[in-house]
């Protein structure tokens, strides 16, 4: 069983490939892959990716909405505030599935949504 007291035998029971410190609590150099700072930048681009697109759908959501609200208020027959709902449904839907589509392509570093282009 892995203790803090015996850091010799914490480390043995790690996953190949995890980094484990020696006694000094501190990893040699050699020890660590050059590959870990190329996954790290991999990693933390997917997120910002998947971050900048679910901020981007939400603020274009609530601009839609907000548009959809003004637009009820113009509606004079019940006949029109429904084709307006219909409306604002359908366009929900539609820019939902779009947003959902480039979700699953920036979680597999497929997409173009990346920090670059936030300008």
């Amino acid at each position: 069983m892995a203790t803090l007291n015996n850091p010799d035998k914490a480390a043995s029971t790690h996953a190949p490939g995890l980094l484990s410190s020696g006694r000094n609590g501190q990893v040699a150099p050699e020890q660590i892959p050059a590959q870990v700072g190329q996954q790290m930048q991999a990693a933390t681009e997917t997120a910002l990716g998947m971050s900048s697109e679910m901020l981007r759908y939400a603020g274009q959501r609530l601009h839609a909405h907000a548009a959809h609200l003004q637009s009820l208020a113009g509606c004079t027959t019940p006949q029109s505030f429904m084709d307006q709902q219909m409306a604002f449904m359908s366009s929900s839907m539609q820019e939902y599935g779009e947003a959902v589509s480039k979700l699953i392509d920036a979680a597999q570093g497929t997409s173009n949504v990346s920090t670059k282009q936030r300008s």
